[in-house]
């Protein structure tokens, strides 16, 4: 039975019109955001045909089924859901849907990169590069994420029709500026001016780019120009001297880039050869000769601007890199306005924090600094505890959390060791960007699952896909969470099962499903769980063809085995067999475990007659599993093989004779010695016996057989055979059960009797004999 198979009646039939989780997912977006072979697309399809409205069915957060597929890089899912709409005539419709956050499935596809998604996306609407009309445009978001390739098709494809917002009032101009390195040094200066700068929005912002000081107006700094801030991002002190000597000559500031002004930004050689009129002092000279210079003159209005976050221009150089263009850009700036270094943005951060936080002078290289435990300074202050070291590294370096990039996380640490007010820093100070990783391949979850409800939700509600993620063996946190028998952790395994119910139907390496790991554990209550929300999934089996039942039996797990055959919903597992065609009552009789064996008897849908790959049926292997030699008559396979032959099981179709040429318990040539050293004492025993008799016979009359038991011993003064045959008087009365039902009343009752009978004869002969000789020599002393 394959997992697709298993799904369908429970997505049909239940989930389809209500949907399958706490976030308003529908069956369609469970499929979209899955995958995109054949059988998904089938899947899609299926349920587009049932209901053609679920494919413009939003989720809590907004999301179309195409959302998902797109934000999922399924782009032959997208094509598939793209063609579905095109079909009912609402194409235009599904494409332009946006989300809470105003972006349709277009945003989702820039930030992973995918190539196909846009250019079919943009195929089928080219105009939907414009959406939405107020917020952040596709455009803005692929500089923004460094993704040069998709801007330019983004361009390309809409044929230049397309949006330049950004967030905040900012433009497609700002975020180059800030990006620049990943997208002006990757394009060339025409697509820069015709894909990028807008000549409209530039237009105003140069009309809001005069200083108040000449206006005689609000001391507000002005926002920075554009230009500049696009010169100070990728460290071209050419294109910077370039804006300084115009504002020398006291021409109008630059807002609209020219040809020249293009080339040194990207580095090109002009053809005015700008080399020569524009020098600057090499970085490599003395930084003190620059210092004691006086502040010039000609310091105008060009460097007074700030950006958003009160950012100076030496600020940006700060933040953006250490090598020669930034340092001769940063003293350039310095010459100019020697205060510039001593400015402060909104955050009260100098030139020179910027540098540190950004990472020049290998100051985050330092903090990253793994030893060879792979583990930063973080790890020990989560070690030690100390909340105050754990925020004032995360203040110096919020991506910190994020390493290492293999290896045991902070988080996880801090987790395990029950650090959750640490665990809590560290997700809110790095604002969720931190890693979940753990050893052998497990993450966060993972950890949380051992611990308490309150952390695990707190990681769910954080990022809710780890509920799918494997370890090294492929146990995801609802296998781990599938041992649990105590009621708080029946608790945390119904809050991993509502947060995402997929891994119920997720194997790990060995095949196994969180029903499986239930069975292993004897946790009945969490397997009752999963099959009252999911009773498919009773079906699903091991890589050795094995139910939930099979494994519960291989493990000795009675509840779990009485559970399943006093379920009448269950009637339809009991006969299932495994890769090797054994069924539930070929592992009962192979691992001798006879309650199990007369639970399965005692359910009238069990077939006694099965047999496997071998053709053997449960009595045959059970004749199999006789001891060679010398034994004791009535050992669990005797009673079992007994068993089956009082409810009626039945040999193969094989000859009899077969099976006893199969089955012969004839003892092997290299057992002959073993089995003559157990007759040898067998021997010598019956020897030491019957003197004994001759002895005790005496003193029989007046002794209990068998003596007491000692007065240091459990139960002392009570006859030493008293309870001798309990074990065996309680698998009659396990076996009474099974055998009314399959043979009735007044035949069951009748065999009991007769095997007590059996039993109290056999244990007693020798007592019988004590008595009858003493009886005998005492009637021939009186002759």
């Amino acid at each position: 039975m394959s997992l697709m198979s298993l799904l369908h009646p429970w997505l049909m039939a239940a989930l389809l019109p209500k949907g399958i989780t706490a976030k308003g997912d529908n069956a369609l977006h469970a499929v979209a955001s899955n995958g995109d072979s054949k059988k998904f697309l089938k899947c899609a399809i299926i349920i587009f045909k049932r209901d053609q409205d679920l494919l413009f069915v939003v989720t809590k957060k907004g999301d179309t089924p195409l959302h998902y597929a797109a934000r999922a890089g399924k782009s032959q899912m997208v094509s598939c859901l793209v063609q579905l709409a095109e079909s009912c005539k609402r194409l235009h419709e599904l494409l332009r849907k946006e989300n809470v956050l105003q972006e349709t499935a277009l945003h989702d596809a820039v930030p992973i990169g995918n190539e196909d998604i846009v250019e079919r996306i943009l195929k089928s609407d080219s105009d939907l590069a414009n959406y939405p009309k107020e917020g952040i445009s596709p455009l803005y978001l692929a500089i923004s994420l460094q993704r040069s390739t998709i801007t330019q098709t983004l361009h390309d494809k809409s044929n230049g029709n397309l949006s330049y917002f950004g967030t905040d009032g900012q433009n497609a101009l700002h975020a180059a500026s800030i990006r620049a390195r990943g997208v002006v040094a990757n394009s060339s200066s025409n697509a820069l001016a015709v894909g990028l700068w807008d000549a409209q929005q530039l237009g105003v912002m140069s009309s809001s780019n005069v200083s108040p000081a000449a206006t005689g107006g609000d001391t507000k700094p002005a926002p920075i120009n554009p230009l500049l801030l696009a010169s100070t991002s990728v460290g071209s002190w050419t294109a910077l001297n370039y804006l300084l000597s115009k504002e020398d000559k006291q021409a109008s500031p630059m807002v609209q880039p020219t040809q020249v002004f293009l080339d040194l930004l990207v580095g090109y050689p002009t053809s005015n050869s700008t080399k020569g009129r524009f020098t600057v002092q090499q970085a490599s000279e003395d930084v003190e000769n620059v210092v004691d210079q006086p502040a010039s003159t000609t310091a105008g209005l060009l460097l007074n601007g700030v950006t958003a976050e009160g950012d100076t221009a030496l600020h940006v150089v700060a933040s953006h890199g250490d090598d020669k263009k930034f340092l001769k850009c940063a003293i350039i700036i310095f010459k100019r306005d020697q205060d510039l270094l001593f400015a402060v943005n909104n955050k009260g951060d100098t030139p020179l924090h910027c540098a540190a936080r950004a990472g020049c002078n290998r100051f985050h290289e330092f903090l990253r600094k793994e030893n060879v435990l792979k583990e930063t300074a973080l790890h020990d202050a989560v070690r030690i505890g100390n909340q105050d070291i754990v925020e004032g590294l995360l203040k110096a370096d919020p991506d910190l959390a994020n390493y290492p990039k293999e290896g045991t996380s902070p988080l996880y640490l801090a987790i395990s060791l029950q650090r959750y007010s640490i665990a809590r820093t560290l997700h809110d100070k790095s604002n969720g960007n931190l890693s979940y990783s753990g050893p052998h391949g497990q993450n966060a979850l993972h950890a949380a699952t051992f611990r308490t409800i309150g952390i695990t939700k707190h990681i769910l509600n954080w990022n809710n896909s780890l509920t799918t993620h494997g370890d090294g063996d492929g146990n995801t946190p609802l296998h781990f969470a599938s041992v649990f028998e105590h009621p708080d952790g029946v608790r945390l395994f119904r809050q991993l099962l509502e947060a995402n119910p997929s891994p119920v139907y997720q194997a790990n390496n060995s095949g196994s499903f969180p029903i499986h790991v239930a069975a292993t554990m004897g946790a009945k209550d969490v397997l009752n769980i999963i099959l009252e929300k999911f009773p498919s999934s009773a079906g699903l089996r091991t890589a050795q063809g094995r139910t939930f039942l099979h494994v519960a039996i291989e493990k000795k797990r009675l509840n779990i085995v009485s559970f399943a055959c006093q379920t009448p919903s269950l009637n339809w597992i009991l006969n299932m067999q495994d890769s090797d065609g054994n069924s539930a009552l070929h592992f009962a009789v192979k691992y001798a475990m006879f309650h199990n064996l007369c639970s399965l008897c005692g359910n009238m849908e069990v077939d006694l007659s099965l047999a496997n790959n071998n053709k053997q049926t449960p009595i045959d292997l059970s004749r199999s599993l006789f001891p060679r030699g010398l034994n004791h008559v009535w050992n669990s396979d005797q009673m079992i093989y007994v068993a089956l032959n009082l409810v009626g099981a039945k040999n193969s179709s094989v000859l009899l004779d077969h099976i006893v040429e199969r089955d012969s318990f004839r003892v092997k040539p290299e057992d002959e010695v073993k089995e003559a050293q157990k007759m040898k004492e067998a021997s010598q025993m019956l020897g030491i016996g019957s003197v004994l008799i001759a002895t005790v016979s005496f003193g029989a009359t007046f002794a209990v057989p068998g003596g007491f038991i000692a007065d240091d011993h459990t139960n002392r003064g009570t006859p030493t055979l008293a309870g001798r045959n309990f074990e065996y008087l309680l698998k009659l009365v396990i076996l009474a059960r099974p055998l009314c039902l399959r043979m009735g009343l007044y035949r069951a009752l009748k065999q009991l009797a007769m095997m007590m009978l059996d039993i109290i004869l056999f244990e007693l002969w020798p007592f019988v004999l004590i008595f009858g000789w003493a009886a005998i020599a005492r009637k021939l002393r009186n002759l």
